[in-house]
């Protein structure tokens, strides 16, 4: 129904927002609660938004094995959802993971595939997230200089169009 739709969105976001202050407990609640509720058939991008705050939790806990497989079924059901949004936040997610696995060589191969879909969609958010990313990933290579001014590129560019949480990541 489009209240459970509805419902399940309000969840989903609130998980973000649990992630994105560094929560991952009550986030993975929240999604637990959600993939709880009595919706009989949950949207497709509902299931993708809920198993994307869960991989993120996962990962802020660090458990990557878990983290994966989450993430794992949200590219696999992403598959019926084609939209470059999901595309993007997905693919930003799986470059999160990876760097977190300490694989930038392989984060920087899905980094610059999300950079030419927001380069072609003209998404500056992510535009912005891969400058960011990719910024990690060379400090991890050990180009800490370059690493630095990509990172701050980005941080900038949050700063100017008002994402806050960007930007403290950015300064983290």
């Amino acid at each position: 129904t489009g209240s459970g739709s509805a419902r399940l969105f309000r969840l989903a976001t609130i998980a973000e927002l649990y992630n994105a202050m560094d929560l991952p407990k009550p986030a993975l609640e929240t999604v637990d609660r959600a993939f709880a509720l009595p919706v009989d058939d949950i949207p497709l991008q509902n299931r993708i938004s809920l198993l994307a705050a869960r991989a993120t939790a996962q990962m802020k806990n660090d458990d990557l094995d878990a983290s994966m497989r989450s993430l794992d079924e949200a590219e696999e059901l992403a598959k019926q959802d084609r939209s470059s949004f999901t595309s993007l936040r997905l693919g930003n997610l799986r470059a999160e993971w990876l760097l977190a696995a300490s694989m930038p060589d392989r984060a920087i191969e899905v980094i610059d595939r999300n950079e030419a879909l927001a380069t072609q969609t003209e998404n500056t958010y992510y535009l912005g997230k891969c400058w960011m990313l990719r910024g990690h990933a060379f400090m991890q290579l050990g180009s800490v200089t370059e690493g630095s001014s990509l990172m701050q590129k980005a941080t900038e560019h949050f700063q100017g169009i008002g994402q806050m949480v960007e930007v403290l990541d950015g300064l983290d």
